[in-house]
């Protein structure tokens, strides 16, 4: 399973900090299984496999990041994305 998550911040953001955060998340009690793969079965049905401990080769999260030297407002598309808001935008 592949959750893809674009955040937006509007302050500079020390991109190492969620991310390692979010790795140590991942390593306790049932959290674990949210960093579980899928494997595919001899029989070729896909099973949850939740990993015994989390490896630099089998990391918990795969994280990128891309820096921009530009305002957020001033790029195509991420001036797109939604902005908080003090209520539901619905």
């Amino acid at each position: 399973m592949v959750i893809p998550w674009t955040l937006r911040f509007n302050d500079v953001l020390d991109t190492e900090k969620p991310h390692a955060s979010l790795s140590r998340l991942l390593k306790i009690g049932d959290w674990r299984k949210a960093g579980s793969r899928l494997q595919l079965q001899e029989n070729g049905e896909l099973e949850i496999h939740v990993l015994g401990s989390f490896t630099t080769e089998r990391p918990a999260v795969s994280y990128t990041k891309q820096p921009f030297d530009t305002d957020i407002e001033d790029h195509p598309l991420a001036k797109s994305l939604h902005k908080a808001t003090e209520s539901p935008p619905i």
